[in-house]
């Protein structure tokens, strides 16, 4: 595995900090990278933080600090969310429903 320069250590961003994704994160610290998170649930990313993260209340804010952004996330929904914005995700649901609606009642 490659060492990272000491003068520039990558910012590396993670957003889901479940089981996947806070070992990973907690890697790339220990390697001295810089890292910055964001979860639905703050308190999976506590450990993290306390070990030199930096917390985001927002995925978007990880992507604004940071060079690499990777996301660990349970369910294409909120993958879609996440990617695409809550309004996104809202809409999308409201059109499968839809069209889930309209198929069944023919």
């Amino acid at each position: 595995m490659a060492t990272p320069s000491t003068s520039h250590p990558s910012r590396i961003g993670f957003v889901g900090t479940g089981i996947m994704g806070s070992s990973m994160a907690g890697h790339l610290l220990a390697a001295g990278h810089e890292v910055h998170v964001s979860s639905r649930t703050p308190a999976k990313a506590r450990s993290l933080v306390e070990r030199g993260a930096h917390w985001h209340d927002r995925p978007a804010g990880v992507a604004a600090a940071c060079d690499t952004v990777i996301t660990m996330l349970g369910l294409p929904s909120d993958v879609a969310e996440v990617y695409f914005g809550e309004a996104h995700h809202e809409a999308h649901s409201e059109a499968h429903s839809e069209a889930h609606s309209e198929a069944h009642s023919e």
